[in-house]
């Protein structure tokens, strides 16, 4: 009887979908990373747990570090899941993550993430199914930077190793990217940009609203300084405008026109 395909879900922290893994299925592997996602039963079942940074024991760390790196070592060393790390100074009994060999093996240009790195460790691995939860990669940040390398491994993985990827409908990791050229022919794509050049409209109101009324408040405040300024200094003037000591006390005669 040939052997089972094997089978990966990697899961992320991103609440939508993390908890859809399919953690009571034994023939998937549990394959979890980010400091989010550690602590006793925040994933109900964990089978390897992958810290590709090697900047966790720099100075000036945040304290959150010792506990999520004290965490992976005692869990590691009660054996309840695998870990596989690239820092030897914070896991010294981690099994070591093969940077090199998969360096060597699929070139440098896409390891834009830790999600990117282990995806990459998957296909080495010969997981002929691979699941992603949780690793929705739709923030500003990660859009730009992460995302399209993320795509790169789930078409390598699909067309060139027969693996099947897959996500919950909760996520968004496998939508594709806009078809440059072409995205904005078609109805929504024009839809979008319309409201889009709306949005933009309103917001370049709003700026110049906003410095209007700062430009407003500058010389409200200026006046403020001033009247500050003459209430302090120029408002004792009407003591100057009272008698001289000498004549305080001394009758004076109006009808003589004094």
């Amino acid at each position: 009887m040939a052997q089972q395909a094997r089978k990966v879900a990697i899961v992320g922290t991103c609440p939508s979908s993390r908890l859809l893994a399919p953690y009571r299925d034994e023939e998937f592997e549990i394959w979890a990373l980010a400091p989010d996602n550690a602590g006793d039963g925040v994933l109900p079942r964990i089978t390897k747990w992958f810290e590709i940074h090697t900047d966790l024991a720099l100075p000036g760390d945040p304290p959150w570090h010792t506990s999520y790196v004290e965490w992976l070592n005692r869990k590691s060393a009660e054996g309840a899941f695998e870990l596989i790390a690239s820092d030897p100074r914070n896991f010294p009994h981690a099994t070591p993550f093969p940077k090199d060999e998969l360096l060597a093996r699929y070139g440098g240009l896409f390891f834009t993430s830790a999600p990117a790195w282990i995806f990459a460790y998957a296909i080495m691995s010969g997981a002929k199914v691979i699941g992603l939860f949780g690793l929705d990669m739709s923030s500003h940040e990660e859009y730009q930077r992460q995302r399209p390398a993320m795509h790169h491994w789930i078409d390598f993985a699909q067309r060139f190793h027969g693996v099947k990827v897959f996500a919950p409908l909760e996520s968004d990791i496998l939508s594709p990217m806009p078809l440059y050229g072409f995205d904005k022919s078609g109805p929504m794509g024009r839809k979008i940009e319309v409201r889009r050049k709306e949005l933009v409209g309103r917001v370049a109101e709003c700026d110049a609203t906003i410095k209007k009324a700062e430009y407003e408040r500058a010389y409200l405040k200026g006046a403020l300084d001033d009247i500050d300024y003459m209430q302090t200094i120029w408002s004792g003037e009407q003591v100057r405008a009272m008698p001289e000591p000498e004549t305080v006390g001394k009758v004076v005669n109006f009808s003589k026109g004094d």
